[in-house]
């Protein structure tokens, strides 16, 4: 008896040391971003814990008593620990994991929940209190498209289910009516109902316009030994979920760092070799906030205090720009340029103007890259990656005529996006460029926009990476009886109301010129 209990207090800590490894991986590959993942890994490993301490404690008993050989078995610890197994397995078979036991509504509700990206976004009946119904998907992967129900449940487990809703249980094939040949709603029997949960659940969401697929796990039952159970494993699958039964499942892949790449794989490593840099991100490139510890000012608005307060949690350039970057090519369109310029010579402190100079080589010397990379080096505190490809070479949006490549959908999108960004998004999407924003909120309105489609194709969807954050910059404040010079908008935004932007930046429509 010691000696089972032993081995599954290894199992629970080998299970719990993976488990930690892996959400370190998850930590370490989105620096600065808390994922859903991470808090539900750490929950993971928190119940696996409690079984293997449990485990340890029943250990010391058996070692303790007086004859050990009388241990009662059903009292056995670490009863949790095959079903936890079951869930990481699931997990380590997969690719672009997105979530782990996490509760979805059943229920109908008022419209379908809008996945964009890969997230499951939160709907009706996720959160405890709600009355509506929910189900705990216990492995979601794919990017949100593949849905897995784990079950520890064995054949005879399902024979006394299926007998205790006096469904016949023989393996005669003589008997004249079997319940499980109709197909009933009336059957109170817990597998079928999870078949049944788990795809009404994934009617309600879409994810890059299509319906998630649903998988129940069976790591114990096996198929072909018991007729009921065939047949009620028939009548799951017929709710339109994949059964998958022990003999099915593919091996185990062995744990390591390149599996934890494949389970949860960096944003980079579906970036393409040239980058497409939006005019935020330049602003962020300039920034006082972003290059040096710059003191908090009285003159600061809301919106100052607001990232000079996040900058002084996490540093933007280190944790999320440079790292992005990398050694990639950048590029940038005509219109973001200009606004940057225009941006930096309206209000950017000296050094503010100097990086922008910097930056897409405006300093008229002809600098070459490592000379701009020092330029840029001598007004950072921070270390200026070598590898980073300055000046950010500019564009026409239109390069190649790219624009004709557009596909139908993103008309309607891009029609919704004020200028540069319109411009910044429209060149990448066109040229199949991966794009680099801080427009959370413009990726977002248009994913959401493109999961209105139908059935679109992946390749239709745009490449976009969005920070969590972003950079202003820091800029000078207006000495007091100074007449401030006239704002000039950016392009012809006569005709259709403002669309480069100015507008928005500005919280005073005073300073801006007539259209």
């Amino acid at each position: 008896m010691e000696a089972l209990h032993q081995e599954l207090f290894e199992r629970a800590r080998c299970l719990q040391s993976e488990v930690e490894q892996f959400a370190a991986h998850v930590r370490d590959t989105r620096v600065g971003i808390t994922t859903q993942l991470h808090s539900r890994l750490g929950s993971l490993s928190s119940d696996v814990q409690v079984d293997a301490r449990a485990l340890e404690r029943k250990i010391q008993q058996v070692r303790q008593a007086d004859d050990p050989g009388v241990q009662d078995v059903n009292g056995l610890s670490g009863a949790n620990l095959p079903f936890y197994e079951a869930i990481w397995e699931t997990a380590k078979r997969s690719r672009d994991l997105v979530d782990i036991r996490c509760k979805i509504c059943i229920d109908p509700t008022c419209k379908p929940a809008l996945a964009p990206g890969n997230r499951i976004m939160p709907s009706l009946g996720t959160q405890s209190s709600s009355k509506l119904r929910h189900i705990t998907v216990d492995v979601i992967t794919d990017g949100g498209l593949s849905w897995y129900k784990v079950s520890t449940m064995t054949n005879r487990k399902l024979i006394y289910d299926l007998a205790k809703e006096a469904v016949y249980c023989g393996d005669s094939e003589d008997e004249e009516e079997d319940p499980l040949d109709d197909e009933t709603d009336d059957l109170d029997i817990p597998l079928l109902k999870i078949a049944k949960d788990i795809t009404r659940a994934a009617e309600k969401h879409r994810i890059r316009t299509k319906q998630p697929k649903t998988y129940i796990i069976l790591p114990r039952v096996s198929e072909g030994e018991s007729v009921p159970v065939d047949k009620l494993l028939q009548l799951c699958r017929k709710t339109g979920a994949t059964i998958l039964c022990g003999d099915a499942l593919p091996p185990v892949p062995g744990f390591s760092t390149e599996l934890m790449r494949t389970m949860f794989p960096s944003p980079s490593a579906s970036f393409t070799d040239v980058l497409n840099i939006d005019t935020s991100v330049l602003v962020a490139l300039a920034s006082d906030f972003s290059h040096t510890t710059v003191p908090r000012q009285g003159w600061y608005n809301r919106h100052h205090i607001a990232h000079w307060e996040q900058e002084q949690k996490e540093h933007f350039l280190p944790i999320h720009l440079y790292p992005t970057l990398g050694d990639h090519k950048l590029v940038c369109v005509t219109e973001a340029a200009e606004t940057l310029r225009h941006i930096v010579n309206t209000m950017g402190t000296p050094a503010e103007k100097a990086r922008a100079r910097a930056i897409l080589g405006d300093d008229g010397t002809g600098a070459v890259e490592q000379e701009l990379v020092t330029a840029l080096q001598a007004l950072s505190i921070y270390d200026v990656p070598s590898t980073l490809r300055l000046p950010i070479r500019v564009v026409d949006q239109n390069s190649n005529n790219c624009q004709e490549t557009l596909p139908d959908a993103s008309k309607a999108v891009l029609a919704g996006q004020l200028n540069p960004g319109r411009s910044v998004f429209a060149y990448g999407w066109a040229s199949g460029l991966t794009s680099i924003t801080c427009n959370a909120a413009a990726v977002k309105q248009m994913a959401t926009e493109l999961e209105r489609e139908c059935g679109l194709e992946d390749t239709v969807w745009p490449s976009i990476w969005a920070f969590p954050t972003s950079r202003p910059l820091v800029g000078t404040p207006k000495p007091e009886g100074l007449v401030v010079r006239t704002k000039k908008h950016i392009g012809d935004c006569q005709t259709n109301g403002c669309t480069c932007g100015l507008v928005k930046f500005y919280a005073d429509k005073d300073i801006i010129g007539d259209m």
